[in-house]
């Protein structure tokens, strides 16, 4: 049995330019890390942004129902910003804010920015 000694300095191998050290690999996966959820939480934060609210869905309107929608021409977006749905007197507002809302004449849900033929001004009280 050969008594176990130092490696010679000959053969230590020096670090090539190319070697990472510790410090530098810590702060690279700090880094990475940080990336990673930096742009998670960006696209979550973008995904919150993207969701709209739609109030076009009529399954369960009878036919009689969807005719009134298109005969007054119902859009979930008004064409003029003055004449939306939640200023208008046949409006009913949804029970929580971000819900589709009602109108008292076209069934169905209606978008707080929508629009239709119908538009009332809502009168002050």
């Amino acid at each position: 049995m050969r008594p176990s000694t130092a490696p010679a300095p000959s053969e230590l191998a020096s670090p090539s330019p190319a070697a990472i050290t510790r410090r530098a690999a810590l702060r690279q996966g700090v880094a990475f890390g940080l990336t990673v959820v930096g742009g998670a939480a960006l696209a979550a934060c973008g995904k919150e942004k993207a969701k709209t609210l739609d109030c076009t869905d009529t399954v369960g309107l009878s036919p009689a129902q969807t005719a009134t929608r298109q005969t007054n021409e119902y859009v979930d977006r008004t064409p003029d910003p003055a004449k939306a749905c939640s200023g208008c007197q046949l409006y009913k507002a949804p029970a929580a804010e971000g819900q589709c809302g009602g109108c008292t004449v076209v069934a169905g849900p209606i978008h707080p920015q929508g629009y239709c033929k119908l538009y009332t001004p809502r009168v002050p009280t």
